[in-house]
């Protein structure tokens, strides 16, 4: 039967997860996923992911389920719906020793509700922002709705909390004891990265992830064309899908030759690594942040980057940030200007940052946790 999960969940050590879409996708709790699933299966688990939504590109069968519709419901209502029926007669059907939900949304109810009876254990991991996020749901209490204290059932079940940073952390404390909450931040496959760094990078300016306002392209843009005629040999690079509160801002300034801005599209993961790994400077100017894959990928990548002073980008960035005030132009040209003139960032320095965010550490501490659980 098509969509079925292959192989049984009977092995001695067996995870099962869910997110809401599969990777490669600009938002990052599909591409952990499947980053820990394939890392986990070469420790000998048997892990699977089921998903809602499939991603631009193409992803390896063998972990990824997909459950969403097929008849075009779109991002709606009853497509949330469906895909939370779904999730939740899978992990109810499921032998998994452990579940873990990326995201307490609807699909996360349904998953935890199916532990619950089972009285399986699962871990929860949320994020900041979004429409699952902590803040989010205590919004839902707040004003007495019934979806909202349903959701938050997630929280007081949940074995452990996952939290990627402080911050995190904090916005979970009204819902659950601190005791159940770890942080773990996200990893990234630093082996790979390394193999992509140049040694004679481009003279470029690179943001990859969701072209939006709240990841500050707009202020990116401006602040941009405030430099363009001092830098007329840099350029600047847009990875990742154009959201409607910025699309007119990109048309017009890919469309000016002046300007030196080209949108190279939705990339493969691979794709948008090679591309940041030939540039020199990264950019993300974000208004808020959970936790930046692509921070991460570009700090590993060995680029200088040139972030909002938000909290969470301090916390991953620390001393070999090039900061600028959140929403506010000049300093981001500022910021922009002393990227382009600075140095190359020290090796020493890159393999720290690397350590730190390691793909191989990440995976050590889930499996521990697991296996603490099952």
């Amino acid at each position: 039967m098509k969509g079925r999960i292959v192989g049984p969940l009977t092995m001695h050590r067996s995870v099962l997860m869910v997110v809401d879409k599969a990777p490669p996708d600009y938002g990052g709790a599909g591409a952990q996923a499947l980053l820990l699933a394939q890392e986990l299966t070469a420790r000998g688990w048997h892990a699977r992911i089921l998903a809602r939504r499939r991603g631009p590109a193409s992803v390896d069968s063998r972990f990824v389920v997909f459950l969403g519709p097929r008849c075009g419901l779109g991002d709606g209502l009853l497509s949330n719906l469906l895909f939370s029926v779904q999730v939740f007669l899978r992990v109810l059907r499921s032998r998994a020793q452990v579940v873990h939900i990326h995201g307490a949304y609807y699909y996360g109810f349904a998953a935890a509700l199916a532990c619950k009876l089972r009285r399986r254990p699962y871990i929860l991991k949320v994020t900041l922002l979004g429409r699952d996020d902590p803040q989010s749901l205590r919004r839902f209490v707040k004003f007495k709705l019934p979806v909202g204290r349903l959701l938050v059932k997630q929280f007081v079940w949940a074995r452990r909390v996952i939290a990627l940073n402080n911050a995190i952390l904090e916005s979970c404390l009204s819902l659950v004891d601190a005791e159940c909450i770890a942080i773990l931040p996200n990893g990234v496959d630093s082996k790979s990265l390394q193999r992509l760094r140049s040694d004679d990078a481009a003279n470029a300016v690179v943001f990859s992830g969701a072209i939006s306002r709240r990841k500050g392209v707009d202020q990116l843009l401006k602040a941009w064309f405030s430099l363009a005629d001092d830098y007329p040999e840099w350029e600047l690079r847009l990875i990742g899908p154009v959201r409607d509160d910025v699309a007119e801002l990109v048309d017009e300034a890919c469309s000016d030759p002046r300007a030196q801005v080209r949108h190279l599209g939705e990339l493969s993961q691979e794709e948008a690594w090679m591309e940041m790994g030939s540039c020199s400077v990264f950019a993300l100017p974000s208004r808020a942040e959970g936790l930046s894959n692509a921070l991460l990928e570009a700090m590993t990548l060995g680029l200088r980057c040139v972030v909002s002073d938000i909290a969470v980008n301090e916390e991953v960035c620390g001393s070999l940030g090039f900061y600028a005030k959140s929403d506010q132009e000049d300093g981001l040209s500022s910021a922009l200007r002393a990227a382009i003139e600075a140095d190359v960032i020290s090796n020493a320095a890159v393999m720290a940052a690397a350590s730190y965010f390691s793909l191989d550490r990440l995976v050590d501490n889930y499996e521990n946790m697991y296996l603490s659980l099952s």
